[in-house]
């Protein structure tokens, strides 16, 4: 398929999506609301949005307390992980999370480090000058978070509009129209990942769209497309 075509695509999706989807406001978002996203930026790695969104719901139900160590709400945690799920998206029931124990030492340390540094995960959003400096200091402080994850955050929160989820989806386009690959270990630290994430922004400024509404409308597109793309 012709980049032209593609971006027809995403053009028209782009208009729909504006229209279609509420966009969230960290400043008017309670702790629990930031929680929740924040579980689904760990969770999400490496595994279908359906199931993240499940275990999400599945861990922030289970109300765990402060009072409690890393080492303890690890394992509390993991018995969550470990149990089935149940999906508000499609209404299926996930028997277990597929990286239970990895997930639950990433979620109970980031907590913990969040926590003790800033005392809640609103106090430390609202410390920030920055979407630059908010995504890093999430890669910091939150073991499991990488830049595509905290730009996930960054983006699901309302922080800004303008940053770029960059899978192999927007990796694919960014080959498709300037010939150049570029795999997904190149952005796996944030100084590359904001190198290319510079370069997907000046390319789809044409769009007048913000950089998230593009963003979401490419990787829809660019999914259903698959191996067509290529052709």
């Amino acid at each position: 398929m012709k980049p032209w075509q593609i971006e027809s695509a995403v053009s028209e999706l782009c208009k729909d999506i504006e229209r279609m989807v509420k966009r969230k406001d960290y400043t008017c978002m309670s702790e629990q609301d930031l929680t929740f996203e924040f579980l689904i930026c760990i969770l999400g790695s490496g595994v279908r949005y359906e199931l993240s969104l499940a275990y999400a719901s599945a861990v922030q139900s289970a109300n765990l307390k402060k009072r409690m160590n890393s080492n303890e709400r690890a394992y509390s945690i993991e018995g969550v992980l470990n149990s089935p799920a149940y999906s508000s998206v499609n209404g299926k029931i996930f028997s277990r999370y597929r990286y239970p124990k990895r997930a639950a030492k990433h979620i109970a340390e980031s907590f913990y480090n969040v926590e003790q540094k800033y005392g809640s995960l609103k106090d430390m959003v609202g410390a920030m000058n920055g979407p630059s400096e908010l995504r890093r200091e999430l890669i910091c402080v939150c073991p499991g978070i990488g830049p595509k994850q905290s730009s996930h955050y960054v983006k699901n929160i309302g922080f800004t509009d303008n940053v770029a989820i960059l899978d192999r989806h927007i990796l694919t386009y960014l080959k498709l129209i300037d010939d150049v690959d570029i795999c997904p270990k190149q952005v796996s630290k944030i100084d590359q990942y904001e190198e290319v994430e510079r370069r997907f922004i000046d390319n789809v400024s044409k769009f007048n769209h913000a950089v998230s509404v593009v963003d979401q409308s490419m990787w829809f597109v660019m999914r259903a497309l698959g191996k067509e793309a290529y052709t």
